[in-house]
């Protein structure tokens, strides 16, 4: 029967099922450009464009009268399998991989407890019942009518109701056989339907097939190159703004102490130490202050004399003829003094000041500390340049990798397509062998029904022979005995034909379950399917870094129900023979170079060129120290207080108060007096106004001009002693600060390194999840495959076995009608025999009397 054949086929779907298994998440986030942080890649996702479903309705048309079908539907459905089940499909392989089981002594028993083959002998059950059960039939209307034969002699309605009966039966009947030559003729239009577009279905399966391998094959070499440049373009750019990445890590933490704040001040103190040297160097106080003190002494001697003079005067004055004192005009010798300032030093070495300061001028370090602190992307970047060289050169090999890698899974694929092409033949072959009998049967068919038109031709030609030859009475008038011989022998023949076409039927149906078990194509294929997947075996291994051989035992037969269930919903290869499990051990590795290890050692030199950053030697800090400690004693407050013009004037006497008073008194000796004297006291009232005049015009300004500067010299050295204590205090902690985040391992900068080489490295890990991601749930979609196990067992359960059983189902049912036809015709002509001799007897012993009378009547004719 046709459901074992079909079966074997879907089993070498199935093993094409384990051939296709070789086949198989935006840009970057926004940069922070003070951070670095780990940037998700979104690879290209490609789907399977494969999957297209191999839908039934492409390859099989409604039966041309579904009518036909109505009646065997519930019949079939009770004796076989509409479609196999997954697990019915495991059971049949396990039972067809067993060996020798013709020598086996469960083999029979197996084999009752196959659906089919129980379906076959309860349809010869049933046909026997069928058989016995006309016959019974026929037998009780035999005795029905032998029963009533003495009442039909009697009674002309009994015998046109049994002739009535007998009608009925024959017209339904006859209605019977048109049905089951209904549905033969529509079972062979579907057969020889399947036949011709079995071929089609067959190429359109493994056309999806192998779209689906050159579709995966395309699609992995897309996303693994298009994610392995995606992934080297972001290494590449990454690399090229790794200035911008670490140093803005760099600047946020340094920023923490104000390094901008506290190094443009660095900077300011240098200038500051260059303005202080300046204004030592071109003020040059000391000089000045002795040169005030010369000036201060020469003018003092000079008012010594005019006192002197002065005094002279008036003692002239008072020893003359008509005596004046000087006292009576406010003119006093002895009280002309001048603020001599005789504490007027400078406590302050100046030279060893001016050369302690410029060393510690030669030293600092201070701008160019600056200039660092603002190079420091640009020497990242010159330091990266070297990186992204050597990179670019490490990649080469990768690239290599890839192409190679490419060009393995592009041979695999080829091979397998090259492996699974010359089974197209076979499959063929197999899913067609229950159609090869198509053409047979209806050969067969033709033949019988020809030999039963033939016999049936003949039949009626015997009969208008016979009923001529009677009618003319050619025959003797007793032939019963020729007649029930004919009869018997026509019952018989059309008896043991159509017995023997059935049996036939039966016999080719068994014939055809147990001899499938005997092919020489399909069982070894499956038997030794897993000695074939070597090229599958080669890709999955190189794909997943393991052992070849060692997948052996995932890819069985007995996964067949997890794969196909896997691939009716749309899994992948890769999901759907369980590969996921060894991931842990065997993770997809495409690139064989330690990327990250490589980074992390590269860019982990770049500690030490960034690690110099030093704002000035320690021997500079220690000068300027020590000069700020001799800065700090200064003590210009004394001699700020002897400069003051207002609290210490130089001129401690009224000078023009006295040159007034002394042009008074010449005023006054100008008539009482003699003339010279009067001469005298106005030239000692010039010279007075001449000293006070140089006194205001060149003391005084000098005073003031030598404060001044004194004042700008202790105010230069007091900010600049007090921001520079400040400035260095905070300076030496962020050169400390910085020394130690630039240089310890657990520092800023280390970790900006380790951050910015994982930030590369996880682009390569993210590729690889990625395509490992792609393989598992994208590439490689074997929805094809189950496509093609369901349309093969949807056309053969639900279309081809459904025409070849619908042939042997209606030669049943023909052959049941005609057998009750047979014995109802049998009965019927026995019936109407039998009422004509009654009617012949009847007529002679009728005519008897007429005849004798007639007899009589020309007797007394002839007497007359």
């Amino acid at each position: 029967m046709g459901p074992s054949r079909g079966l074997l086929t879907i089993l070498l779907a199935i093993a094409l099922a384990h051939l296709d298994g070789s086949s198989g998440q935006s840009p970057l986030s926004k940069r922070d450009e003070r951070s670095i942080e780990t940037v998700t890649v979104n690879f290209p996702k490609y789907n399977s464009s494969g999957n297209r479903n191999v839908s039934l309705e492409e390859f099989q048309r409604p039966s041309a009268i579904n009518f036909w079908y109505a009646g065997q539907r519930f019949f079939m459905d009770m004796v076989q399998p509409r479609k196999p089940s997954i697990e019915f499909v495991v059971q049949m392989i396990n039972e067809t991989s067993s060996q020798n089981k013709a020598t086996d002594a469960t083999f029979v028993w197996s084999w009752l407890r196959k659906t089919e083959v129980v379906g076959v002998f309860a349809l010869v059950i049933i046909g026997l019942l069928f058989v016995f059960g006309t016959v019974l039939g026929g037998v009780i209307f035999c005795l029905c009518q032998c029963c009533s034969r003495s009442y039909q002699k009697h009674d002309e309605s009994g015998a046109k109701c049994s002739r009535f009966t007998l009608s009925f039966f024959i017209c339904l009947c006859c209605f019977a056989i048109c049905f089951g030559i209904g549905m033969f003729a529509t079972s062979l239009s579907d057969l020889h339907h399947s036949a011709t577009t079995l071929p089609d279905m067959v190429d359109a399966s493994f056309h999806q097939i192998n779209l689906m391998l050159t579709t995966t094959e395309s699609e992995v070499n897309t996303t693994i190159r298009d994610g392995y440049h995606l992934s080297k373009e972001l290494i590449i750019v990454d690399l090229k703004n790794a200035d911008t990445f670490l140093s803005g890590e760099l600047y946020t933490v340094f920023e923490e102490l104000k390094a901008n704040e506290t190094l443009q001040k660095v900077v300011d103190i240098g200038d500051d130490l260059l303005d202080v040297i300046h204004t030592l160097e071109s003020s040059n106080i000391q000089a000045k202050l002795d040169n005030f003190t010369g000036s201060l002494a020469n003018i003092s001697v000079e008012l010594a004399a005019l006192t002197e003079d002065l005094r002279a005067l008036c003692e002239s004055l008072s020893n003359n003829v008509s005596p004046v004192s000087c006292s009576s005009f406010a003119v006093e010798p002895d009280n002309l003094s001048l603020d001599q300032h005789e504490n007027l030093t400078l406590q302050l070495n100046v030279e060893d000041t001016i050369r302690q300061l410029k060393e510690v001028q030669q030293g600092w370090h201070g701008a160019e500390a600056y200039s660092q602190y603002q190079s420091i992307p640009s020497r990242i970047a010159q330091e990266v340049a070297g990186v992204t060289s050597g990179m670019v050169e490490a990649l080469k090999p990768v690239d290599d990798g890839i192409d190679k890698l490419m060009d393995l899974i592009g041979d695999g694929i080829s091979s397998l397509n090259q492996y699974i092409q010359p089974y197209q033949h076979d499959v063929i072959e197999a899913i067609s062998y229950p159609l090869q009998y198509a053409q047979y049967i209806t050969g067969v068919s033709i033949g019988v029904s020809l030999f039963f038109a033939l016999l049936v031709s003949l039949t009626v030609l015997g009969c208008c022979a016979g009923g001529i030859t009677y009618r003319n009475k050619v025959l003797p008038p007793d032939r019963s005995g020729v007649v029930r011989v004919g009869g018997c022998f026509m019952m018989t023949t059309v008896y043991l034909g159509l017995l023997l076409w059935w049996l036939f039927m039966l016999l080719t149906t068994v014939l055809f379950v147990g001899g499938s078990q005997t092919d020489s194509t399909i069982c070894p294929i499956l038997r030794g399917s897993q000695d074939n997947f070597s090229a599958l075996h080669q890709l999955i291994g190189e794909l997943t870094k393991a052992n070849p051989a060692s997948l052996n035992g995932s890819i069985t037969i007995h996964s067949v129900p997890s794969l196909l269930s896997s691939c009716r919903d749309g899994a992948t290869i890769y999901t759907a023979l369980d590969l996921a499990s060894r991931e842990s051990n065997n993770a997809l590795r495409l690139v064989t170079v330690n990327i990250g290890g490589d980074l992390n050692l590269t860019i982990g030199g770049m500690q030490g060129p960034l690690s110099n950053l030093t704002f000035f030697s320690n021997s500079s800090e220690e000068k300027l120290r020590q000069a700020l400690k001799v800065l700090d004693k200064v003590d210009l407050g004394s001699l700020l207080s002897e400069l003051d013009p207002s609290s210490r004037p130089i001129n401690q006497t009224d000078f023009g108060l006295v040159e007034g008073n002394l042009l008074a008194l010449a005023q006054s000796l100008g008539t009482p007096g003699p003339a010279d004297k009067r001469d005298e006291v106005v030239q000692l009232a010039q010279r007075l106004h001449s000293f006070n005049t140089r006194l205001i015009e060149e003391i005084e300004l000098q005073r003031r001009e030598l404060h001044a500067e004194v004042v700008k010299l202790d105010a230069s050295v007091r900010q600049f002693a007090s921001d520079t204590n400040d400035t260095l205090d905070a300076a030496l902690h962020l050169q400390s600060f910085a020394y130690a985040q630039l240089t310890d391992d657990a520092g800023v900068l280390q970790k900006s390194l380790s951050d910015f080489a994982i930030r590369l490295s996880d682009y390569v890990v993210q590729f690889v999840q990625h395509i490992l991601d792609t393989v598992k749930d994208d590439l490689g979609g074997c929805r094809p495959v189950y496509d093609v196990y369901d349309t093969a067992s949807s056309f053969i359960c639900l279309h081809a076995i459904s025409a070849l059983n619908g042939v042997w189902f209606a030669l049943g049912l023909i052959l049941m009608s005609l057998l009750v036809l047979m014995f109802l015709n049998c009965f019927l002509s026995s019936y109407y025999s039998r009422a004509g001799r009654t009617n012949v007897r009847m007529e002679s012993e009728s005519l008897q009397p007429v005849q004798r009378l007639n007899i009589t009547d020309r007797v007394n004719y002839a007497y007359q």
